[in-house]
């Protein structure tokens, strides 16, 4: 890597370049890791995430314009606004291959424009531009504009109405045409508190490479990985995400009405063969670089929805407006996930707060006149167009769901924490937790939230295996599969191929470029320290052990039906069992000094 990071100062339009010490690729890598670190360096643990202290930060990662397999992928960190944790957030698509190219390893933008503006960064040229124009428009149009000033091959990065209004999940979309997102957490309201529209960069530069015939090497490593399971390769390009939905249903762990259950009675409504037969118009990959592309354009030819078209809908927008609101039409989610993403909302927690609010108007605590009219029932799919918009512009009922479901229900209160169904006010992903502990673990001990990715997805790990609801063991589950995703996430890479070429493709990847013996038992080293930087974060800010909780639903009240039907989850048992695992403390969640020690973090609580 290049060893700089950019510094943009918004308030005084200004720019310079850092340098970034060797030792934080060392101990850190690049990506989720670095940009972890760095934040510990630049942002009080206490700040408000909408301040101008806080920063908002693009990392790349070794692999990083290297044309290395699933190496398309860019990072952002900064402080949530919608967990007050650290945030990281992933986006597929060219902005940090170009990032790269530029000469640069972090874009840090730090400070709070008076105006609208953009910036454009070509090579080590960086313009502010004023964004008064664009102010107001949606992610397609303002992308449209920018596009005709600025080379090709540009990337751009920008947010929507969603991030102008501060909307706590709003994300920032890149990539133009496909809107790719980083979706979760709301960094597209820190960027909207920063008056900041959107941020371009092209780059001509090219990265070094310690190694050429290594990588072509470890290139070939991958390929025989993916070569040796013909049939999953088969159907990730024929189904993508989607592909897994009614196998989850079976297992019972697909979250349904609100995650009062965890199977959908018209789940073949949502069959990855009947999404492939009526929906699905055209294959494609969500970057360059990808030797298995999953990703496919869906389009709605008549009805009510007639010209929707949107690059997905992947598997979690589906759950979180499907299944979760008991949404028998699949074209409405095209036509919504076409929606969040010109406005710049998450889809999973837009969707998951629409189902907190849905569940309220249910029990009567919302009624119409608090709905704007909107008779908010479950698997009233024409609400939720409509309902989206007054999110955006934070207009009527949608001015208390832009606060997403943890806050709306400290406000609304009777008892409707129970079902906002988030852990440190992030709305979960479509992995129901009953039935999977290691799931629990990851919810409850996210550092961004109720995130599905960050500990490294353990309900696919665990599905349909006894192991899945027993205690001892899902810390060490938990624990190896979290280090391995912080590497990917590091790196950068995708991470939908991880169970088919493991930790042996990236180290061979990591080490031809960066010349360093990256080995893998290197690499969970390397995964376990990032783990607990970001722990440390979090608990500087003033999070222990009583803030990893989950909702009471997960607690109290047992599934009602399929395989783990009765199960609940031993919340306090299974922290017990993460701490131990861990090296933490039992009483206050925070890491042991001995576990700082001997990974070398010198950071302190």
């Amino acid at each position: 890597m290049h060893g700089k990071a950019l510094v943009v100062d918004l308030t005084t339009k200004t720019t310079q370049e850092q340098e970034v010490p060797q030792k934080y690729y060392d101990q850190y890598i690049g990506g989720r890791g670095l940009g972890g670190r760095l934040l510990h360096d630049l942002v009080a643990p206490k700040a408000d995430p909408l301040g101008p202290e806080n920063v908002l930060m693009f990392v790349s990662g070794p692999l990083n314009a290297t044309r290395a397999f699933f190496s398309s992928k860019s990072v952002v960190v900064t402080k949530s606004p919608q967990s007050g944790t650290c945030l990281y957030t992933i986006s597929s698509g060219q902005f940090c291959n170009n990032l790269s190219k530029c000469g640069y390893d972090v874009l840090i933008v730090k400070g709070r424009s008076e105006q609208p503006v953009y910036l454009v960064v070509l090579d080590r040229k960086v313009e502010f531009k004023d964004a008064s124009r664009l102010w107001g428009m949606n992610t397609g149009d303002a992308d449209y504009f920018i596009q005709q000033k600025v080379p090709a091959n540009t990337s751009v990065a920008l947010i929507g109405p969603a991030g102008e209004n501060l909307i706590k999940y709003a994300c920032i979309v890149t990539e133009g045409r496909q809107r790719n997102a980083f979706g979760r957490g709301g960094a597209g309201a820190v960027m909207g508190s920063k008056n900041l529209k959107a941020v371009a960069v092209h780059g001509t530069g090219a990265v070094q490479i310690a190694d050429k015939a290594a990588l072509r090497e470890a290139q070939r490593l991958v390929n025989g990985r993916l070569a040796a399971v013909p049939e999953w390769r088969a159907d990730q390009r024929k189904y993508g995400t989607r592909g897994s939905l009614v196998m989850l249903n079976t297992a019972g762990v697909l979250p349904t009405r609100q995650w009062h259950t965890g199977q959908y009675k018209d789940v073949q409504t949502y069959s990855a063969e009947t999404i492939r037969r009526d929906w699905i118009v055209e294959n494609d990959a969500c970057a360059p670089y990808c030797p298995n592309p999953c990703y496919h354009w869906t389009t709605v030819k008549d009805g009510e929805y007639a010209g929707a078209r949107a690059f997905g809908p992947e598997y979690e927008t589906i759950y979180a407006f499907g299944p979760n609101l008991e949404n028998p039409r699949f074209d409405s989610i095209i036509a919504v996930d076409d929606l969040c993403d010109l406005l710049g909302l998450d889809t999973m927690s837009a969707g998951m707060t629409i189902g907190w609010a849905t569940e309220c108007y249910e029990r009567g605590i919302l009624t119409k006149e608090d709905t704007d009219g909107i008779d908010m029932k479950y698997g009233n799919h024409q609400m939720l167009l409509g309902l989206l918009h007054k999110i955006a512009y934070r207009q009527g009922i949608g001015d208390l769901l832009a606060e997403g479901s943890q806050r709306a229900a400290a406000k609304v209160g009777r008892g409707s924490d129970a079902w906002a169904m988030t852990a440190k006010g992030l709305e979960f992903g479509g992995y129901e937790c009953r039935g999977s502990w290691g799931q629990a673990i990851q919810y409850a001990f996210s550092h961004r939230g109720g995130c599905h990715h960050d500990l490294g997805l353990p309900a696919r790990i665990e599905l349909g295996t006894p192991e899945a609801t027993q205690v001892e063991g899902r810390g060490a589950v938990v624990k190896a599969a979290a280090s391995r995703r912080i590497v990917y996430d590091s790196a950068i890479m995708c991470t939908f191929p991880v169970g088919v070429i493991g930790l042996e493709s990236p180290a061979a990847l990591l080490s031809a470029v960066t010349g360093r013996n990256l080995d893998m038992p290197k690499l969970y080293e390397i995964g376990e320290r990032v783990l607990n930087m970001e722990r440390l974060f979090i608990s500087k800010a003033g999070f222990g052990r009583d803030d990893d909780r989950l909702p009471s639903r997960m607690l109290n009240d047992p599934l009602p039906d399929g395989p783990n039907r009765g199960k609940v989850v031993p919340m306090e048992a299974l922290k017990d069992e993460f701490y131990a695992t861990c090296g933490w403390d039992p009483k206050t969640g925070f890491p042991k000094t001995e576990t700082l020690e001997r990974l070398g973090i010198e950071l302190r609580p």
